[in-house]
């Protein structure tokens, strides 16, 4: 018998914890069934929605659906693709349940390689956003919490999206130089910051805009400096990854930087990774300046990532599942909801999880 999407996706309750960190009861919801479904979970509003992508196979292990997913009230719903693309990645989710991100494989010539889109469940279908240029590729990477702003890339450049009342508006935020290229803005809950690295010619340097009193957006400062900035939140802390050489060699850390006007390079705090590994990672920040991410032991065999939450101390290890089991913390929220990724012992398919901190150590 043709089983259905619906017929394998579903949510359960797992795993039986003790750490440095404690959560709720049931500790952790995870995309099943063991075996048939791969999964993550990229993202988390402040109502508890998440959004991902989803993977079924068949018995043989055969892949017979991938799709975006959104994960609302204990249920899995696969979003519609965009109008001729094969693919799509979501980046975020506002807590009026407007998903963005980016399809790309399209199936006609004439369409970009990378197109920004928005979801509404007020519709059925999902939305290309207007481009800066015809034809040029754009990916919506975040969105503010009531929905009525957008970050992301245009052709290259840094831009926004601004709902007018009836429809978005595009515009390339301001630049001291031109030339200058990105691949990911961050921007905060409010919609009143936005982050990226931006390089050009001559230049790297981490830029942060801020919106003045007139709602339009202002160059506020930068730093030269090399990082790959993932998340800020309305106090402009900005979370994400820098390349350091430690003892000769090229590795990488999670940063924290709380952003000021007067701020430099050395302002920088890198999260040290668990011992024994080489690798570290924040992906998120919340309001109230908890970070999550996940430490590795990168070309090492009997290593694996595991997830961590950090706020102004060390990284302490995140309780998703028994301490043998990989796991990525990808995105938190201001009610210390924890998205990410999970990977089980004799599952051939990682999972996505759900889990609330409930204590910090």
């Amino acid at each position: 018998m043709k089983r259905t999407l619906g017929s394998w996706v579903s949510f359960a309750a797992a795993f039986m914890l003790s750490t440095t960190i404690a959560v709720a009861d049931p500790p952790a919801r995870v995309l099943l069934p063991p075996g048939l479904a791969e999964s993550q979970l990229r993202h988390v509003n402040s109502v508890g929605e998440a959004v991902g992508r989803c993977e079924i196979f068949d018995a043989s292990q055969n892949s017979i659906a991938d799709f975006v997913c959104l994960f609302s009230n204990e249920l899995v719903t696969p979003l519609p693709k965009l109008e001729h693309y094969r693919k799509m990645e979501c980046s975020a989710i506002s807590d009026s349940g407007k998903i963005v991100g980016y399809a790309y494989s399209p199936v006609r010539k004439e369409c970009p390689p990378l197109q920004a889109f928005l979801f509404d469940r007020q519709s059925t279908v999902a939305l290309p956003l207007p481009s800066l240029s015809s034809n040029s590729a754009s990916l919506a990477t975040a969105i503010s919490s009531d929905g009525k702003t957008i970050a992301g890339v245009c052709d290259g450049q840094a831009c926004v999206w601004e709902y007018n009342g009836s429809s978005w508006i595009v515009a390339a935020l301001p630049q001291n130089a031109p030339g200058l290229s990105t691949q990911k803005v961050c921007l905060s809950d409010s919609g009143m910051i936005a982050v990226a690295f931006q390089r050009g010619a001559k230049s790297a340097e981490l830029v942060l805009w801020r919106r003045d009193e007139l709602a339009a957006w202002q160059r506020s400062h930068c730093l030269e400096t090399e990082v790959s900035p993932c998340d800020v939140n309305n106090a402009a802390t900005i979370v994400g990854s820098k390349d350091i050489v430690l003892d000769g060699r090229l590795v990488t850390r999670g940063f924290v930087l709380r952003a000021a006007q007067d701020s430099t390079p050395q302002d920088i705090e890198l999260i040290a990774p668990f011992e024994g590994d080489n690798f570290s990672t924040a992906r998120s920040i919340n309001n109230q300046g908890v970070v999550v991410g996940w430490s590795d032991g990168v070309g090492d065999k009997s290593k694996w990532p595991r997830s961590f939450v950090w706020k102004g101390s060390k990284a302490q290890s995140l309780a998703v599942g028994p301490a043998t089991s990989p796991s990525q913390a990808f995105g938190i929220n201001d009610h210390d909801d924890v998205v990410g990724l999970l990977e089980r012992e004799k599952d051939p398919h990682a999972v996505g999880f759900v889990l609330r901190i409930t204590e910090m150590p």
